[in-house]
């Protein structure tokens, strides 16, 4: 029975350090990170006003837009709550009407240097896939 108990244990000690994706990565890379291509958005995991919506944690994104070359101006700001399921992000938009959380694909890339998520936001002349990279 013992050897059971301990079979079991370390069962689930290797199958949670197995994943990753998850929020713990986000902090131990960086809190903030920007959208690669157009460098206008920004997602950050460590808000202001940090807090929990069913039990998931929050994020802030930021969306800006080009006023004149060189200068941007704020667009939108939105808090999402967010969970990490395998190789998928579930999101749920606080400004939304719905309280159902949406599911996306989320992988990271070599060595946690960006994160590549569906575009989620629906910004139109950003691709399908977005990569984000640490803001520094």
């Amino acid at each position: 029975m013992r050897s059971l108990l301990l079979l079991i244990t370390l069962a689930l000690i290797i199958i949670s350090c197995s994943k990753d994706n998850d929020a713990g990565s986000l902090r131990e890379t960086g809190n903030k990170w920007i959208e690669k291509t157009q460098r206008l958005d920004t997602i950050d995991f460590d808000p202001p006003y940090p807090g929990t919506v069913d039990g998931n944690k929050v994020f802030y994104l930021r969306s800006a837009m080009e006023t004149m070359p060189g200068a941007t101006q704020l667009m939108f700001s939105s808090i999402y709550a967010y969970s990490f399921e395998g190789a998928y992000i579930n999101l749920r938009g606080m400004h939304s009407s719905s309280l159902s959380y949406n599911k996306y694909e989320f992988k990271w890339t070599a060595g946690h240097r960006s994160f590549i998520v569906n575009n989620f936001y629906n910004r139109q002349s950003l691709p399908a896939k977005l990569e984000f990279i640490p803001l520094k």
